[in-house]
């Protein structure tokens, strides 16, 4: 049986020597004693000061779209 539950992330994403802030909603879910998250979340690098590769030929998005899944065990901890 899987339980599942929502975290509230702010972290700061540091990307070519600046710090950005970025507030994510987590999804979680528990099976047993293991742990499963998803991320997915945009990165407005044209906002950031990042450079747009952009070309007359080539023309993308002014935000990169990041997902990302991390699965851990819990333990726990003695007393």
């Amino acid at each position: 049986m899987a339980d599942g539950s929502t975290v509230r992330a702010e972290r700061s994403f540091h990307i070519h020597g600046d710090d950005h802030p970025i507030t994510l909603s987590v999804p979680i879910e528990i099976h047993g004693d293991v742990l499963a998250a998803r991320l997915e979340f945009q990165i407005p690098y044209v906002a950031w000061r990042t450079r747009n590769p952009s070309t007359f030929v080539l023309r993308v998005s002014k935000e990169v779209d990041m997902d990302a899944v991390a699965v851990g065990r819990l333990e726990k901890q003695p007393n």
